[in-house]
């Protein structure tokens, strides 16, 4: 390079800037002295940017490069550098001058420019392929009996198309979608998406809009986790789907991904569209009833900030990204739980006179070497051989769990460490059907362990768990579905393992034959009244004084003790017993 220049402020080359290059020919000619030499070729290249801030960037990237050449670089490199370095002071002063010409509105002016509150439109449709009268393979459109319910066919290949439109905020310009992926259920996690085979992508012809088409072939082998999305529902369910949207916007370093929730009702291949397929309400209505397009809002928040070395061209970060569906479920749970906080401060709830906080306590990590020791020689026993408990267990559960080992060890003791893909699967696949028990699940959130910091968040992590824990069991179990005080008993499993794993723990012990507490939550409550009268003749042999003051009082277990046992002593006492009462409760039962 042995020009570089930047076009002069304040005229339509502002934008501009070029460099000129030099390099020899491989022709050589003859002077008139007779002597050859070979000929330079000259070249100039001119470009333009809209971005003035991105000029300077450009232009000391060169500069670097330069300098990164060689410790000891030549003449001609180090005039280049200068060259380069007087373009970048140019393009220093004309980005000052314009700083000081517009000083006095220039943060106004900002604000004017760029709004960071992005909101985006997007527009879904899964069509199915089809055989024409001619013979000819198309996708059409899927039939949706409801708005967001899509009806699929069993074993046919699908097309999922994604279009994306920016509706307010400072423009984003869309460079291209990095991934179009699909999962069943909702609330999954990136390594339960499956990655679609991409059709097409590109801008709209209107240039306002970006199109996504991707394939879906369910009887492929990438598929067939998802195992959910292709089997036959029964009459009146359907399944949750997530469909995941990677796309690149210029200006922000990541790629920023898009979910869309919806369900499905799959049909076997052979009853397609006739009437015997749907249900009777689907059909009468179907005739009536026009289904709009499938629409999904997303609420963008991105700032403005500085490119670094790692990001030069980073220009945006992104704060969050809501989808509507998202936003009016969190607005619905803190409607819920602001009703809860306002019954207990009016009164209406019956335990609202109690002050003490479930999920309180410090539980101390700390432990002798000695006991550390003896607790790693039972369970190098135990991992050998998990049907038949060590020797030795008994007292060693009965002084306690290290806090550190309690994970594990309750499962051994529950016996739920076998079957454990199977069982994860199951978790996966009762978390895409829906509970008649959402809004109670709901209003407990709040109530389960406000004093730990793991629950105390509203819609955090904790919670997020807490909730699929309990949706998913009620689902699982028909009979009992959920019934108030499980919340307590799952929270207390969360706090040790991860959520399929306390799945597994929390199924051990409503239907093992073991503990059975499922029978405590039967709608008749036989077991619980059961417990009352072994509770009452205890008290009656062990503590005759007060169960003489009791009688006098007209009190009765029930009155007391409901709590105890249907929370499994979880919620009003200190964390550290709560503890302490489920190792014994693992080992000895009730």
């Amino acid at each position: 390079i042995i020009f570089c220049a930047r076009g002069p402020s304040n005229s339509p080359l502002a934008c501009c800037w070029a460099f000129t290059t030099s390099r020899r020919s491989t022709s050589i000619n003859q002077n008139l002295n007779g002597k050859t030499q070979q000929e330079i070729l000259y070249q100039c290249q001119i470009f333009r940017c809209e971005n003035q801030d991105a000029i300077y960037r450009i232009l000391l990237s060169f500069s670097n490069a330069f300098r990164r050449t060689t410790n000891n670089p030549p003449s001609n490199a180090r005039r280049t550098t200068s060259l380069i370095s007087h373009a970048i002071q140019a393009t220093v002063s004309q980005l000052q001058q314009q700083t000081s010409l517009n000083g006095s509105q220039s943060s106004a002016t900002q604000q004017q420019m760029f709004d960071g509150a992005i909101k985006f439109r997007c527009f879904f449709d899964i069509k199915e392929e089809n055989i024409d009268s001619k013979g000819n393979l198309t996708f059409n459109s899927v039939s949706r009996p409801e708005k967001n319910v899509f009806n699929l066919r069993k074993n046919h290949r699908k097309s999922v198309n994604v279009i994306l439109q920016q509706i307010r905020g400072t423009p984003m310009n869309i460079d291209r979608c990095f991934g179009l992926l699909l999962a069943q259920g909702r609330n999954v996690r990136a390594s339960d998406m499956q990655l679609l085979d991409l059709e097409t992508m590109g801008k709209a012809d209107d240039n306002r809009s970006y199109v996504v088409k991707g394939y879906w072939n369910p009887l492929s082998r990438a598929f067939k986790d998802l195992i959910h999305l292709n089997e036959e529902t029964p009459k009146g369910a359907r399944v949750f789907l997530t469909v995941g949207l990677d796309i690149v916007i210029n200006g922000i370093s990541e790629p920023v991904r898009f979910l869309i929730e919806a369900k499905a009702r799959i049909i076997e291949t052979g009853r397609s569209s006739d009437t015997a397929s749907q249900d009777i309400g689907d059909t009468i209505w179907s005739s009536f009833k026009k289904v709009t397009q499938f629409t999904e809002e997303f609420d963008m928040i991105v700032k403005q900030v500085s490119p670094t070395s790692s990001h030069p061209d980073q220009i945006y970060e992104v704060v969050s990204l809501e989808s509507k569906t998202e936003a009016e479920r969190r607005s619905k749970l803190q409607r819920l739980s602001s009703t809860t906080r306002t019954n207990k401060t009016t009164g209406d709830d019956d335990e609202s006179d109690e002050m003490i906080i479930s999920g309180f306590g410090h539980v101390s990590k700390e432990c002798d070497a000695d006991v550390l020791n003896n607790w790693n020689e039972i369970l190098m026993k135990w991992r050998k051989n998990y049907s038949e408990r060590p020797s030795g267990l008994q007292n060693l559960v009965r002084k306690g769990v290290p806090e550190a080992l309690r994970g594990e060890v309750w499962q051994l003791l529950a016996g739920s460490v076998t079957n454990e893909k199977e069982m994860i699967d199951t978790y996966r696949l009762l978390l895409t059907k829906e509970s008649s028990s959402d809004r109670i699940i709901i209003n407990d959130l709040n109530r389960t362990f406000p004093a730990h910091e793991y629950f105390k968040e509203q819609g955090g992590i904790g919670q997020e768990s807490l909730y699929k824990l309990s949706r998913a069991y009620s689902v699982r179990d028909d009979e009992v579905g959920y019934c108030q005080g499980v919340s307590f008993v799952i929270a207390t499993i969360l706090i040790h393992m991860p959520e399929e794993q306390a799945f597994m723990l929390l199924c051990k012990l409503m239907e093992d034959e073991r503990y059975l507490l499922r029978e405590m939550y039967k709608a008749n409550f036989e077991n619980l009244q059961m417990k009352f009268y072994q509770l009452n003749c205890l008290i009656e042999e062990h503590l005759p004084d007060i169960y003489a003051h009791f009688y006098d009082l007209k009190v009765e277990c029930h009155m007391f003790a409901s709590q105890w046992f249907l929370t499994l002593f979880t919620a009003k006492f200190p964390l550290y017993l709560v503890f302490r009462i489920m190792d014994i409760f693992l080992y000895e039962v009730f």
